[in-house]
């Protein structure tokens, strides 16, 4: 009898069986572990990445946001700053305007005089004018006959030829009604002579010139002139 024959060699051999076969199951188990571990890992891996990518959308999207309202605000403060300097050189071509017009007429007179310009807003007037209307210069300025008066038949009375000599480039003489500010409801009527301002003799009209007169103050003194028994 040999020992591979023999009861011994036989549970040496299962006992090398249960052992490998322990062994094998260690392993296998380990590896699917492993298996399962690398898995959560890359589960992990792509949750942070997803999270990341959002982070990094938020913080672009916040930052174009950012950039597209500094962008409206510089262009905010531009228009502002282009609106001052349309102003500032609007009020250096009204004051050339008023330092010519005060030139040509000065700023005392027996009349009330004032001007306009082109489209109808006061640029001058003179002392006479604020006695005859109550309005004071530094109220009218820039403003157009309505902006002033609050009357809109007052309004469009005073500039009904206003037009017809921008365009025509002539004087007219007329009459119409006017009220002080402080008694809008009391109409008294005025003579009016109205005429082109321009640069120059000749040269390009840059707005309206007139003098008004109460016509009975005229009439008064047409009655007081000597050699005159009636009207």
């Amino acid at each position: 009898m040999t020992f591979f024959d023999s009861p011994l060699f036989n549970m040496l051999v299962q006992v090398i069986l249960i052992v490998a076969a322990a062994v094998v199951g260690y392993w296998f188990k380990r590896w699917e572990k492993s298996d399962e571990t690398e898995e959560k890992n890359k589960e992990k891996d792509r949750d942070l990445y997803i999270k990341t990518l959002e982070i990094t959308q938020n913080q672009v999207s916040a930052l174009r946001q950012e950039l597209i309202e500094t962008k409206a605000k510089h262009d905010a403060e531009m228009n502002v700053m282009r609106k001052t300097q349309d102003d500032l050189r609007e009020k250096v071509s009204l004051l050339k305007t008023n330092i010519l017009t005060m030139s040509m007429f000065g700023t005392e007179g027996p009349t009330a005089m004032w001007a306009k310009d082109l489209s109808g807003r006061r640029t001058w007037h003179n002392e006479e004018y604020e006695k005859l209307t109550g309005y004071k210069l530094a109220e009218c300025m820039l403003k157009t006959d309505l902006e002033i008066t609050k009357n809109e038949a007052l309004a469009k009375a005073w500039g009904a030829n206003d037009s017809e000599v921008i365009r025509k480039g002539i004087y007219v003489v007329t009459v119409e009604p006017c009220a002080h500010k402080d008694r809008p409801k009391d109409i008294f009527y005025v003579l009016v002579i109205k005429w082109p301002r321009r640069i120059s003799v000749g040269g390009q009209i840059i707005g309206v010139d007139g003098t008004a007169h109460r016509m009975d103050e005229i009439l008064t003194a047409i009655k007081n002139s000597k050699g005159v028994e009636s009207v």
